[in-house]
Order: structure tokens, then sequence, then C-alpha cells
């Protein structure tokens, strides 16, 4: 492994990923806690690496009240280092484990596939049967539907580990527009499968999740941010990042000065991946930056006023106008956080899919903080139902389906209307009648 991270040219014309650009997307995927990990545990290893400045896991800190170290330290493994260790132990060809360590790279922080076969195929030039492999492999991790391409895919590696025959999950699936709507004839009618055994399948789905990994709200909790977002006096956005999130990394040329009588094979080795390190993390650093300023860019408007007002992004747009590949945009986004006004925030948070309204289109994230405030507002004895939600927004001008409200809903850990009306009941047979205050409205005044 030697030299700058850099993308070699076949004569094919297709992009060979070299041993420093893989490495240098590994680093560009890892979390800043396991980021500094890697850059501490590389640093043990390799002689030719020193550290200038402060400790990188001794952030000087713009916040004294928040030892962000200590935060990384409590904060849970990365579900991608569990599926790496499921594949590890997987009797592979090492070509399909290279192949699959790059899928796991690909994962959204939901666990969904972002790239798709062909990608792969074209990026690594390998065949698309190897590449399959790979994807079998990691498609058969736990947890059930890490891998998935869509929503579809996602239910049904679910359905097929819960041992559901693969003709019955694949009716389930096929199906789901109308189940969701319980249109039992209609899918006994399409399907020439009695409803009975339809609404008997159906039930499973209760038990399914949209998502393979699920992203608790106190997930942010566990967020070192990577980048700093400051406004200045004129009204302008500076982004930096944090000192601690940039490690000082440097090639030390005086021993490999001194060393180079030595000519080993094991010194040669780590001269090179001491050299892939410092320039990993100096695209790392670009790479971050580079996209946090082209967010910051689109989301001016949230920034400079509420949150909810985010203009939809995805990444996609983000890979097109960086000219990037979509992947290296999922790399930098995985599991990196920005801190804005005293707030740590997602990158994910920033880029959401476009639904239309009226207006015109309007982010996924800022439908979902109209559905928050519409059941934060709602009255015990009028719980609103996600059918009446939809309608609520469509008479706003949000073209919203019924099943989009209850996705969104899960998306922020709102249980479902049943419940929460459920809850409200109990709460209030658990009150305790105050007679004075029942009557006049405040306590009696002697």
């Amino acid at each position: 492994m030697t030299g700058k991270p850099t993308l070699g040219l076949k004569q094919s014309q297709r992009l060979q990923l070299t041993p420093s650009v893989r490495f240098a997307l590994d680093l560009l995927r890892l979390p800043l806690a396991e980021f500094h990990e890697a850059i501490q545990k590389e640093l043990a290893d390799n002689p030719y690496l020193e550290l200038a400045g402060a400790s990188p896991l001794r952030p000087p800190g713009r916040r004294p009240a928040m030892d962000y170290a200590e935060v990384s330290i409590a904060a849970p493994p990365a579900p991608a280092e569990a599926i790496r260790s499921q594949i590890a132990i997987m009797e592979l060809d090492p070509d399909i484990h290279e192949i699959a360590e790059f899928l796991i790279g690909n994962l959204d922080d939901h666990g969904y596939l972002d790239t798709s076969v062909a990608e792969v195929v074209q990026l690594l030039d390998v065949e698309t049967g190897r590449v399959q492999q790979a994807l079998d492999a990691l498609q058969s991790c736990d947890p059930p539907g890490v891998g998935a391409r869509d929503l579809q895919e996602c239910l049904l590696l679910q359905l097929l580990d819960a041992d559901v025959p693969p003709a019955d999950a694949q009716l389930l699936v096929g199906q789901l527009e109308p189940i969701s709507r319980g249109d039992w004839a209609g899918v006994a009618k399409a399907t020439g499968t009695p409803e009975a055994r339809i609404r008997d399948l159906a039930a499973m789905l209760r038990n399914l999740s949209p998502y393979p990994i699920e992203i608790g709200q106190n997930d942010a909790l566990f967020l070192i941010p990577d980048v700093l977002v400051e406004q200045t006096p004129d009204g302008r956005f500076e982004t930096s990042l944090f000192a601690h999130a940039a490690p000082d990394i440097r090639f030390d040329r005086e021993l490999s000065a001194q060393a180079r009588t030595g000519g080993r094979a094991q010194l040669e080795e780590k001269k090179g991946r001491a050299r892939a390190l410092v320039g990993a993390v100096r695209f790392r650093n670009d790479t971050l930056l580079t996209v946090v300023r082209e967010i910051v860019r689109h989301q001016d408007k949230a920034l400079r006023s509420d949150l909810t007002m985010m203009r939809p992004l995805t990444r996609s747009d983000l890979a097109a106008t960086l000219d990037i590949h979509p992947s290296t945009v999922g790399r930098v986004i995985h599991g990196k956080a920005l801190e804005f006004n005293g707030e740590v925030i997602p990158l994910e948070r920033f880029l959401s899919t476009a639904l239309n309204s009226r207006g015109g289109p309007v982010s996924a994230f800022a439908v979902q903080q109209r559905i928050r405030r519409m059941i934060d507002a709602e009255k015990s004895d009028a719980i609103l139902s996600d059918e009446a939600i939809s309608l609520a927004l469509r008479a706003d001008g949000v073209d919203i389906a019924r099943r989009t409200v209850a996705k969104y809903r899960g998306c922020l850990n709102i249980p479902s209307s049943s419940r929460r009306r459920q809850k409200k009941a109990k709460f209030r047979s658990h009150m305790k009648p105050s007679s004075s205050i029942e009557r006049n409205g405040s306590p009696h005044k002697h």
C-alpha cells in the first residue's frame, strides 16, 4: 500500500480501487469515535507515523460542558462492525469477502444498500455473479433485512428469515399496497389465494420492521460533531473541522531516511501504509468539508430560521452537484454530525426526499416535523389517525398517502393512534381530581 489515495484507470476504462483508495474510503465511512480508534491503532503499530499536537481523543473543546471523548466511549458498537464480524467467519473466497466488505461500506444508517449491483460491477471491475454472491452473503447476516435495496426486499428477507415459505413471502411483498388497505378480496382475486389465507399471512407483516437497523431518537446523544458551522456577523456561514476531527498525522521522514539501509519487506510495507494513512486522513477531511459546505449552502434558509424548512436533498443530488459517487456521499453522511448554535445535528437529518405540494416540492423531513407538531397538539379526546393526518396534510397541499404518514410516524418513534389513545386514557384514569381545582380552575384561597 503506497502513496496518496488515487483512482487508477485500466485500459477497459473502468475504475479500479487501489489499496490506498480502499483504505481512504474505509476511513471516510467511520464515525468519529471509530475513526479515533483506527488512528490510535495505526499510531501504535507503525513507527513511521507521528501525531503532531494534542491527542485527537482529547479535543480542546469549544464546549467545555461536554466531553465528546467520554460520550464516544459510551456509544454502542456500530452495526457495521457486527456485520463485518459475521462476514469474517463465513467460508467465502477472498475476492467475494472483499466485495462483501465493500458492500458493507455502502450501507446507509438504516442498513439499506446504497448502491446497485451494476454500479459495483462497474466500479470494481468484477463479474456480476461475484457481486451477487457477496450480496447474498451480506443479506444472510443479522439483523434480517440488512443489505436490502428497497422496502419490499427488506420485508422479503425478514419473512424468509422467519421461515415463511418463499411463495407466501413473495405473495405478501408483491401485494403490500392492497394489503395495507385491507383489500382482501382484491388480493385474493389477483393471486388466486383464499381470503382467509391472505389474512393469516398479512398478520405476519405486523412483526416486521421497515428498517433493518432502527435508529432511535437518542442516537444523536452518542454523536461527536466533526464539523463546526458558525454564522458570521455579516450573515455568512463558516464551516470548519473540529481539531479532534482532523488529527495532524504525519509521515516521519527522518526515521524513514535512517531506515533506508534496512530494506526489509516488513518495513517497506509499513512505510507504504503510513503514507497511505496520511493521504487517507487528508482525503477524509477534504471530502467531509466539501460535502458539509454544500449541505449548508443548500439548506441555508433552514439554518437561518427553522430546521423544519429544509429543502429536499438526496445523496444523488449531492453526488451530482459535487461530481462524486453517491456511495462516497453515503460514507461521508454515515455517523457524522455538525454543531450549529450549540446543537449537535446528524448530517443525515439534512437529507430527505421530496414530496409534492401546491407550493412546490417539500422535504420529507419538513413533513415529518409537521406530523410531530400535529400529534403533539392533539387533544386526548380527539386522537388523530394516520388517515386523518394524511387528509389534513392533503388539504394543506401536501400530497401524502396514509401509509407514508405511518412510515414517518415510525421514523419519529411515535406510537399508533390506538396506542396513544390507550396511553392517554390510562393517564386520565390515574389522575386524582382535586375538587377545588376542578370547580374553580385554581386552588381555593383562604
